[in-house]
């Protein structure tokens, strides 16, 4: 059964579609109220210089289509009306789980069949500032032509470390400017990003007094289930939706994601039969997308996440005014590091209050076609512009294509056990630009891999320099403490503390801190090592990444005079004076030549 609805519905409880629901923008009979404007002699009245587009409102607690269509414009041909699917609920509204399926909550649009929404697509969805913006200005001015309507609500981003400095009104000073980099044809931009939030189709949670005590909106969830021997599969394709006051925070689990827009157990899903494009989210309560269990959403075979603006990024750990000093769940505006075969493309991220992209990378080179290269993705205004931890792919990842500034701590920070390639990004005004850290095997198995970090298209000048490993392997290396390390050489002291103490209480007794120091070292030059502790018994030495014609002169001090074996690739050198025993396998010292 095909049904038109061409008017407001009452306040629905539960609105199940198991034909088709179309929304026509337009009415019926416009060519009726066309013909309508001749008079009785035959003249005609002036005709409109636009056509009147209808207004719709759905008001539901639960939508749920089983099996159905929810229409509201076409492919080819927007809806160009205005649609507000208004939904209804808080805490204490009850769930509808079906069966053999997902629960779907309340204050939902579920869909397990088809829903199509095609909003009207503006000719910029966003943009940078061209100039400096004074604070008390009544105009913005953009780097590109918009046509954004009088009225329309728009986010304009920090362009400081502070992401609350996001609003979607403007009263402080923002800043603008393109920037070259000496000695190259590169420039880049260091600019506010303007947005336009508002869509001619909204999806909205209905506010009520707790709404955001209890952070409880509105949400769309895309799954499967089975009744009756029928199998019920969603399929949704939403352009240019606003979404306003959705999500349900604290619904995270993968079994039960209340995102705002959540594509659950789809399986394999064929090319471009489910997608999002040009929605805004905004004023939401929990991640805008989640995707669990579904392959090849948006393109084929792979996920793309392409020409989006995400900004003001909270972190649960302080939401609300909460203090959860143990929270180490550090969420990122652009989440991926779960997901297989992803690409990243033209994104922004601003305004994040702990991490920009979470990624594991891209494979290296040789594995991925030129087709699917991440690039020009930029973050700026929080601490991690990008993030790998205990992420990344196996054997080596690469990370490229992103500009990130203003991150207050790190520009790109990884801590992975696999190889790591930076290429072909800009990091300007951050705190630290590049944290590397690759790890494995287990420090306190004293083994050691072949790993490296390569960083392209930089270039120290002046000084080849490499890392040095100053490693205890005495049994008390977690609990003898010997840091401060001091490292001397060309009048520059390093004072290195070494790694933090990985205890089970908050006590001296249990406190664990592994002696390795890793020390920046220039090769061909001179260094004293210095010790807060008595030297270790047993100490290694090693320069990584470095070539055999690559050398320094290291001198450790020692408070007793005792003697010193040397190893190198464990083969015992003897000093100069050495006197080998018949059997060539130990040694004493020789009589100084000199007094």
């Amino acid at each position: 059964q095909w049904v038109v609805l061409d008017g407001d519905t009452p306040a629905l409880n539960k609105l199940t579609v198991v034909g088709v629901l179309e929304i026509p923008d337009t009415a019926d009979d416009a060519d009726a109220d066309r013909d309508a404007n001749a008079t009785a002699d035959g003249a005609r009245r002036p005709a409109r210089a636009l056509p009147e587009y209808r207004s719709v409102v759905i008001d539901a607690t639960y939508i749920s289509i089983q099996g159905g269509k929810l229409i509201a414009g076409w492919s080819d041909e927007p809806f160009r009306g205005q649609l507000h699917i208004k939904l209804r609920g808080d805490h204490r509204t009850p769930d509808w789980p079906l069966p053999e399926g997902p629960n779907q909550g309340s204050k939902v649009l579920g869909v397990f069949g088809t829903l199509e929404l095609y909003g009207l697509a503006p000719s910029v969805y966003h943009t940078k500032l061209a100039d400096t913006a004074a604070a008390g200005t009544d105009t913005l001015p953009l780097d590109q032509a918009v046509d954004w309507k009088m009225g329309d609500e728009v986010v304009i981003s920090t362009t400081g470390f502070n992401a609350w400095e996001t609003e979607t009104r403007r009263n402080h000073t923002l800043v603008a400017g393109n920037h070259s980099v000496p000695g190259t044809a590169r420039t880049y931009t260091l600019s506010a990003d303007v947005g336009l939030l508002t869509r001619n189709i909204k999806i909205e949670g209905q506010d009520y007094p707790e709404l955001f005590q209890e952070s409880f909106g509105a949400r769309v969830l895309v799954g499967t289930y089975s009744w009756a021997g029928i199998d019920y599969k969603g399929v949704a394709q939403i352009r240019n939706v606003e979404f306003h006051h959705s999500g349900q925070e604290g619904w995270s689990d993968y079994t039960d994601p209340r995102y705002s827009v959540a594509f659950l157990n789809l399986g394999q899903v064929a090319a471009n039969e489910s997608y999002l494009q040009g929605c805004a989210f905004h004023h939401g309560f929990s991640p805008a997308i989640g995707v669990f269990g579904t392959d090849g959403l948006i393109w084929g075979n792979r996920v793309t996440v392409r020409r989006n603006l995400v900004t003001l990024t909270r972190w649960p750990g302080s939401y609300q005014d909460r203090e959860e000093g143990f929270n180490y769940n550090w969420n990122a505006g652009i989440e991926v590091n779960e997901g297989t075969k992803v690409v990243l493309q033209h994104n922004i991220v601003a305004g994040f209050e702990r991490v920009g992209y979470r990624i594991d990378g891209e494979p290296c080179p040789g594995s991925q076609s030129s087709e699917e290269r991440w690039h020009q993705n930029e973050a700026h205004g929080g601490l991690y512009g990008v993030y790998m931890n205990k992420d990344g792919l196996p054997g080596c990842s690469l990370i490229r294509g992103f500009t990130v500034w203003k991150s207050y701590d790190y520009g790109i920070y990884f801590q992975t056990p696999s190889n790591v390639i930076v290429a072909e990004v800009t990091l300007a005004d951050n705190g630290l630009g590049l944290m590397p850290l690759v790890y494995w095997p287990p420090s306190l198995s004293h083994a050691y891999a072949d790993k490296t970090i390569q960083v392209r298209s930089y270039k120290c000048f002046g000084l080849n320099y490499r890392l040095l490993a100053i490693e205890s392997m005495d049994a008390d290396t977690e609990t003898r403490r010997l840091s401060p390390v001091a490292i001397l050489g060309n009048g520059f002291v390093d004072l290195i503390n070494g790694p933090q103490d990985h205890g089970w209480c908050a006590g001296y007794t249990c406190q664990l801190r592994l002696s390795l120091f890793h020390s920046i070292v220039a090769t061909g030059h001179a260094f004293d090592v210095y010790f807060t502790s008595v030297t270790p018994q047993k100490l290694r030495l090693m320069m990584l990444n470095a070539p055999p014609t690559e050398s320094v002169l290291v001198s450790i001090f020692y408070s007793k005079p005792q003697r010193l074996d040397v190893y190198v690739d464990n083969s015992l050198v003897g000093p100069t004076n050495a006197e080998w025993n018949a059997e060539n396998t130990d040694y004493i010292m020789k009589e100084p030549t000199h007094p």
